[in-house]
């Protein structure tokens, strides 16, 4: 049988390699002492979605969260992981939208940590002591040791006369950007030191930073009807932006199209969200969110609140016989569609109605409705066959007397 994902673990990360500071023995002070490396940070990860939706409320999903040792808070925000289940269970930190553990979460900039690993079981029975496998396991790796950015290949060397030596010196970059400055000692038997300055220049990468046209929507429809937006995600950074639209909550009357997508410097890119009311029940609100996430590591996670108000409406022949008081051209469901979709509108007084579809270019590809109608809702499916319709973008019109309104369909065969 495959294994079961309720797993969840602890990284526990000792950042500055001293056993004597942080948060001990490890994890949150919990572990046996003979396990304990003074943790500063830990990693939780969660293959079952459990604790993660308890701590952070973005859904029963697999991610994860670094949490600060000395005051238990969050650090960042939660990276997704990737859980492959064959004959083990692996987890990874996924790069579905570049994201995973960003070093500055750790705390420290050199790179050099001891690590410490705790994971278990969540299941009704399962032993809470380390050593209890297969419930339980653990590891440690790493050592108390020195570290720098600059190293040599060589600490001495025998030089003939007339003759020279090469020593390789080494710079590692695992630092904030900023101005390093060290020094490499140079001691010739019988002879004055030298003393040879070394200067590391750290530079920061490039970043993308996302931007979005909207901080919510609202909406109130009919029963049946639905709505289309266009999110504008924006890139203003100088590197690729990768980003994608997580609806943690499964939401039925929802969705996004692209949900995942990549938009370079200094562009934007278009996602279409639509919201139906189809099968809701009337005079009821719901509300959902979308999750915007993206490599934009200084913004993190963006929250994208959507409320839905889901009205009566009153349509021709039904069992409602109040008559609309307003001119209104309903959006198109389902949207994006292939082959038909439905198309309403409401008419407070017999009127000489047009209703007329076009491209993008603004030429009239088609004509549903041209005629005099009366008062009342009025619904019409229209095929891509019947218009011979191609793939891609149109906008359908409503003329009603001095009423007129356009709204966007879009076709995707």
């Amino acid at each position: 049988a495959l294994p079961d994902t309720n797993v969840v673990g602890f990284i526990s990360i000792d950042t500055d390699q001293d056993f004597g500071t942080g948060a001990f023995p490890a994890p949150f002070g919990i572990g046996l002492t003979s396990r304990d490396i003074g943790s500063e940070r830990e990693v939780l990860f969660d293959a079952s979605g459990i604790l993660i939706d308890s701590l952070t409320g973005i859904g029963r999903i697999p991610a994860g969260v670094v949490i600060n040792s000395a005051t238990d808070s969050l650090v960042g925000t939660p990276f997704l992981l990737a859980v492959t289940r064959d004959s083990v269970l692996t987890i990874t930190t996924t790069n579905l939208l570049g994201l995973g553990i960003r070093q500055d979460w750790l705390g420290d900039a050199d790179g050099k940590y001891n690590v410490g690993v705790l994971a278990t079981r969540l299941t009704q029975g399962a032993s809470p002591a380390p050593d209890a496998a297969p419930e339980v396991g653990h590891g440690t790796i790493g050592s108390e040791t020195g570290v720098s950015w600059l190293s040599e290949d060589r600490t001495s060397a025998t030089i003939a006369g007339g003759d020279s030596v090469v020593i390789r010196v080494t710079g590692v970059a695992a630092k904030l950007p900023g101005i390093y400055n060290a020094s490499i000692t140079i001691a010739p038997t019988g002879r004055p030191s030298v003393l040879v300055p070394v200067l590391l220049n750290v530079t920061a990468l490039a970043q993308p930073h996302i931007t979005l046209n909207a901080t919510s929507y609202s909406d109130t429809l009919g029963l049946g009807d639905s709505t289309a937006h266009v999110l504008s995600i924006s890139n203003t950074g100088n590197a690729d932006l990768v980003w994608g639209l997580l609806d943690t909550s499964s939401t039925t009357w929802l969705s996004a199209v692209p949900a995942f997508g990549t938009t370079l410097a200094s562009q934007s890119s278009p996602a279409t969200i639509t919201v139906r009311s189809a099968g809701l029940t009337p005079n009821t609100t719901y509300n959902s969110r979308f999750l915007v996430l993206s490599n934009d590591q200084a913004t993190g996670t963006i929250v994208l609140p959507i409320s839905l108000r889901v009205e009566h409406t009153a349509g021709v022949g039904g069992k409602d016989n109040a008559l609309p008081t307003l001119f209104a051209l309903r959006q198109n469901y389902p949207n994006p569609f292939n082959p038909e979709t439905n198309i309403s509108f409401d008419l407070p007084k017999s009127t000489f109605v047009t209703l007329k579809v076009f491209n993008l270019i603004g030429q009239e590809v088609g004509t549903i409705v041209n005629g005099q109608l009366p008062a009342g809702t009025h619904h019409y499916s229209v095929g891509s066959d019947r218009l011979s319709l191609t793939s891609g973008v149109y906008f359908y019109r409503l003329s009603a007397g001095e009423f007129v309104q356009t709204r966007k369909m879009v076709l995707m065969k």
